[in-house]
């Protein structure tokens, strides 16, 4: 397969290719339960399920899921060397401070006026609920120091989920020929949030200009009678990739304050 590297560029961390892709070849893989999410992280998942309803969660099912996400991101980051993710999360920014969720006031100012103000506020207002009435509750009754449960910790997670979380079937049954890539915290009540090591490296384009997309196929294996399986992801060339090139993945919304709320930037495809 192609060769992929991660490279440091004066924007952040990119993933190019250094070998050149023809379209439709997968070129790069990650099991699913290596990916970091509230069903996998066994401790966020504890708690959660102990001390989050679905019935009672203070907010849309889709924000729900996103927070359920931001929870194993704190859960795992509080258990330091110890989480089974650590040299995953040490590749994460600690917070992607190119979201207005992340914004002081004076940067804030600048969207005064604007269709995002409103927005923006109910995002803040809304984490803001979401903390004092569910998260650290939940994290008290789960054996979580009370010190180190801050807003500031969970906003700095939600952030980071916001910015580079995908969208799996929580059943993890594949599609080969759909697409779980979708990406900017739609998250809905049959789909799960996840966090891929490596693929989230890759940057955002319209769909127009992207040149990949993730696809998921299912493993089914029989032993003595009974099936088991395993989904892997995959990337996917969508158009043939040149050496040097950054692989990007589509923006499935032409919102622009939702590709800015969520994703903190806007392709030239959605500029008026």
């Amino acid at each position: 397969p192609p060769k992929l590297p991660a490279v440091a560029t004066g924007s952040g961390v990119k993933m190019r290719a250094i070998e050149s892709i023809k379209k439709e070849v997968c070129f790069a893989m990650v099991p699913k339960d290596a990916c970091l999410s509230s069903s996998t992280s066994a401790k966020a998942r504890d708690i959660i399920e102990k001390w989050i309803s679905v019935t009672e969660r203070p907010m849309p099912v889709d924000q729900f899921n996103l927070l359920r996400l931001s929870v194993a991101l704190m859960v795992e980051r509080l258990e330091g060397r110890e989480s089974r993710w650590a040299p995953y999360l040490a590749t994460l920014p600690w917070r992607e401070e190119g979201l207005p969720i992340m914004w002081g006031e004076e940067e804030r100012e600048e969207l005064r006026l604007s269709s995002l103000e409103c927005r923006a506020d109910d995002d803040n207002e809304a984490l803001e609920k979401a903390f004092e009435h569910a998260v650290k509750p939940a994290l008290v009754h789960g054996g979580i120091p009370v010190d180190d449960i801050r807003l500031d910790e969970f906003k700095s997670a939600a952030s980071v989920v916001w910015k580079r979380a995908m969208v799996l079937w929580r059943d993890a049954k594949g599609d080969p020929d759909g697409d779980p890539g979708k990406r900017g915290g739609q998250l809905f009540g049959e789909f799960e949030g996840v966090l891929v090591p490596m693929l989230d490296l890759c940057g955002h384009r319209d769909a127009l200009t992207a040149n990949a997309k993730i696809v998921g196929l299912k493993e089914t294996n029989t032993v003595g009678g009974s099936k088991s399986g395993r989904t892997t992801l995959y990337l996917r060339a969508t158009r043939n990739i040149q050496a040097g090139e950054e692989i990007t993945l589509p923006i499935h919304s032409s919102d622009a304050p939702v590709s800015l709320l969520r994703l903190g930037v806007l392709t030239d495809s959605i500029l008026p």
